[in-house]
């Protein structure tokens, strides 16, 4: 097999693996899978750095082949494959520097300082999953549109999601920070949510002040497909960043044992956030 046929054989290779990759990133987005990450930065890393020295390689001896410098008589003779070849290999290496980048993106997560960690829940739940949602999903989480959003100046969020069993049931833990531009946007959104919280019939509200100055819960009843679950939100307000802890129980659960859990992981990412 000669070399011609091996190199276009390894750049077809690295073209098509590097697409893959960034569409399966596309599809993990969002999800805590870190080993698969780290694979795909690696492999990244591989690519571009095979890419740039077979551009190097291949220039070299396209050099040697033409073996000429005056232009007139190189413009007479044909450019040799390994020229082309150089050419065809810095393109490709342009378009997978850019095509890496908001691919990992995608697939990387951001935690925000604050966040609770697997440290800080009861032995025998667990993470099983950490995003960084973006506007539109936030948004929606708030019962608020992108525009008002906006107007508070959002500029990033984090969500680490736990789950396990605590006291015979099945207990979910979600953890979440969002960033605003100002403290003004903060305090705002806690201020929304906190009305809506009071206006709504089918729910209880009750103020924290020993947590935070605007820190209130907010329990109410949900149902997620066909589940039914009692939900104890913690939400409050530091700086520029509005933080909040739910935590999710079956409805049986007494709320003597939901609420202690609740004001201590709220004070431990208070705590952590400083």
């Amino acid at each position: 097999m000669g070399i011609r046929p091996f190199v276009i054989g390894l750049i077809a290779y690295l073209a098509i693996s590097n697409i893959l990759i960034a569409a399966t990133g596309n599809m993990h987005r969002g999800r805590h899978h870190p080993l698969w990450v780290d694979v795909m930065s690696w492999l990244f890393a591989v690519d571009l750095v095979t890419l740039a020295v077979l551009a190097v390689v291949a220039m070299r001896r396209g050099a040697r082949a033409l073996g000429v410098h005056n232009c007139t008589r190189a413009a007479e003779r044909p450019l040799p494959w390994t020229t082309v070849l150089a050419h065809l290999s810095g393109l490709l290496l342009c378009v997978l520097v850019c095509t890496s980048s908001s691919s990992a993106a995608s697939v990387s997560v951001s935690p925000i300082r604050g966040a609770l960690t697997a440290a800080d829940v009861p032995k025998g739940i667990y993470l099983i999953s950490d995003q960084n949602g973006g506007l539109g999903v936030t948004a929606q989480g708030l019962h608020v549109t992108d525009a008002q959003l906006r107007r508070w100046r959002y500029r990033a969020d984090y969500e680490a999601s736990f789950l396990g069993t605590l006291h015979g049931a099945v207990v979910g833990i979600e953890s979440s920070i969002v960033l605003f531009g100002s403290s003004a946007g903060a305090r705002g959104s806690v201020a929304f949510t906190a009305q809506s919280c009071k206006a709504s019939k089918a729910a209880g509200y009750l103020p924290e002040p020993n947590l935070a100055p605007q820190a209130y819960v907010c329990v109410q009843t949900r149902n997620f497909s066909s589940t039914s679950l009692t939900v104890y939100d913690c939400i409050w307000s530091v700086g520029t960043k509005r933080e909040g802890v739910s935590v999710n129980v079956p409805p049986s659960m007494s709320r003597v044992l939901v609420t202690p859990l609740l004001l201590g992981l709220a004070a431990a990412q208070a705590r952590r956030s400083g």
